[in-house]
């Protein structure tokens, strides 16, 4: 159904935070090392989903959602706390909010996994993070494909 990927040369936490949202997301976790965009799309092709998750400065900073037809939801994170970190495990939220419902939809989860908090998206069993800014554009490859 999806796959996840992190930058090119992720820290331990990028890694983590990844891990954690395929886990709760039931997507498959994939290790980028060398694998450049043409590759990856080339995974698109068989598992529908592609989320790359990016990081500045040690800490993921962006979250990147690709479906099939090349149209990116991007989602720029303000901060990110583990599963390991939750002090609070109680996933209740607006499950009607914008940004939870658009996840759900593009992601193809069931309703009880998103929960948004004003502008924290909490996924049950998995990591919470905050959304700063959403970003929504086609042509995600840019030409990158190679027939």
């Amino acid at each position: 159904m999806g796959l996840v990927t992190t930058s090119r040369k992720p820290s331990q936490r990028t890694r983590s935070f990844s891990r954690e949202l395929a886990r709760a997301l039931e997507f498959s976790y994939f290790t980028r090392g060398k694998a450049n965009l043409v590759y990856l799309y080339s995974l698109l092709q068989n598992n529908k989903i592609l989320v790359v998750v990016k990081e500045k400065r040690g800490n993921p900073s962006r979250i990147d959602i690709v479906d099939i037809e090349d149209n990116l939801l991007a989602l720029v994170l303000e901060g990110v706390i583990l599963k390991r970190e939750h002090k609070n495990t109680d996933y209740t939220g607006d499950e009607e909010a914008d940004i939870a419902s658009e996840l759900r939809e593009r992601l193809s989860v069931p309703e009880c996994k998103i929960f948004q908090r004003d502008n924290s998206i909490l996924l049950q069993g998995g990591p919470e993070f905050r959304v700063r800014k959403i970003i929504r554009r086609s042509n995600y490859f840019r030409g990158q494909r190679k027939y």
